[in-house]
């Protein structure tokens, strides 16, 4: 069995014309940008790449070298990369916040954005359970 740990999620997805709704979140990107989904009145495309793991990290990571330089530059689509922290302790989160903002490169920032709560929301949408995806990164 095949150990899939990350979750691409509705792939290109026009927000206002699709028939599946995605969760709502209100999420702060690595870069302070904010980002609220569904974004009301948006007819642009989106890319969203969701980990639900720290193996799905590094999943996405492997997904965003192919995705990000096509979508970033192009002002067609919009891009995001989630990153679920659902139940991790608040003085743990600081710390994997701090190493994640070193880590990661400009523009990259700006498209990464970790999550708190809805996980059981978007793992439903996406097909992943809890024997596919460890629920914590």
């Amino acid at each position: 069995m095949p150990r899939v740990l990350i979750a691409l999620a509705v792939a290109l997805v026009a927000l206002s014309a699709s028939p599946r709704q995605i969760p709502h979140i209100d999420v702060t990107t690595l870069d302070n940008g904010h980002v609220v989904l569904p974004a009301p009145g948006s007819t642009k495309p989106i890319l969203i790449v969701i980990a639900f793991s720290a193996k799905g990290g590094d999943d996405s990571g492997a997904w965003n070298k192919r995705f990000q330089p096509v979508y970033t530059r192009d002002s067609r689509f919009d891009y995001l990369e989630l990153a679920d922290f659902q139940g991790v302790p608040l003085f743990i989160m600081k710390m994997i916040l701090h190493g994640m903002r070193r880590s990661v490169q400009e523009p990259e920032k700006s498209h990464l954005a970790p999550f708190y709560a809805a996980e059981g929301d978007w793992k439903t949408l996406v097909g992943a359970n809890d024997k596919t995806s460890p629920t914590c990164w």
